[in-house]
């Protein structure tokens, strides 16, 4: 596994947490179940390897402490927060409550600013529209012929 997971493309979290354990011991063999559990802290060892087998389920307290443990930011964590609770919710309307909050915290997550330079670009209508006519085959490469073309 060359790249870490993206949390945003999951909607089950064991199997991200076994993805994510699975990416870690790709970088350093010595990396463990173990380990990470202890870094979170957890008192028990294996408690990590025990939610990822599903034998274990994690409690608001451990959900922060799991969060904390992968350095998530506001909307990765609000996301991992949504996709336990989830996963973890007896009823079809509590699961779909969640997963609607997921689908929320994934959209604005896709949402960036632009740099100076995209602004610069995007702020000018031509800009863009100029770029596609040059590439446009069947239009003479002239400024004349663009200009013709270009009508704000």
């Amino acid at each position: 596994m060359t790249d870490p997971p993206i949390i945003y493309d999951y909607l089950d979290y064991r199997m991200f947490l076994g993805d994510f354990i699975a990416y870690k011991k790709s970088k350093n063999r010595n990396y463990s179940y173990r380990f990470w559990a202890k870094s979170c802290g957890f008192s028990s060892p294996n408690f990590i390897k025990l939610v990822v087998e599903g034998k274990r389920n994690l409690s608001n307290e451990s959900i922060n402490k799991v969060a904390d443990g992968f350095s998530l930011d506001y909307k990765a964590r609000d996301f991992f927060e949504s996709m336990v609770l989830m996963n973890q919710a007896s009823c079809h309307k509590e699961k779909d409550r969640y997963y609607r909050k997921m689908l929320a915290v994934k959209e604005y997550s896709k949402i960036s600013r632009l740099g100076r330079d995209s602004y610069e670009y995007f702020s000018k209508w031509y800009c863009p529209a100029l770029r596609e006519m040059i590439d446009y085959k069947a239009l003479k490469q002239n400024v004349e012929s663009i200009a013709d073309h270009l009508t704000p």
